[in-house]
């Protein structure tokens, strides 16, 4: 897997804080439409934590690993070591 830039890594969560930020602006100095715009602002952070908690494997390892019979993590160096 090739190693990801600090951007590229941090562009959504950054996004998300950012639209959190406008959301709770507009909630703090806006009415009426405002209001409706802060509401689907702040719930983009909780759609998106329902969103990637339902893409989760069960067994909470990313999908990228793979786990042996007892939970151990396989890295690649001990991929070919096992007994």
């Amino acid at each position: 897997m090739k190693p990801q830039s600090s951007m590229q890594v941090w562009r959504i969560p950054i996004a998300i804080g950012v639209l959190s930020l406008v959301g709770l602006c507009t909630a703090l100095f806006g009415d009426g439409i405002w209001d409706l715009l802060s509401w689907a602002l702040l719930a983009i952070p909780v759609w998106a934590g329902i969103w990637f908690a339902l893409i989760t494997p069960r067994d909470g390892l990313p999908h990228s690993r793979e786990s042996n019979e007892s939970g151990l993590i396989n890295t690649s160096e001990q991929r070919g070591t096992e007994r």
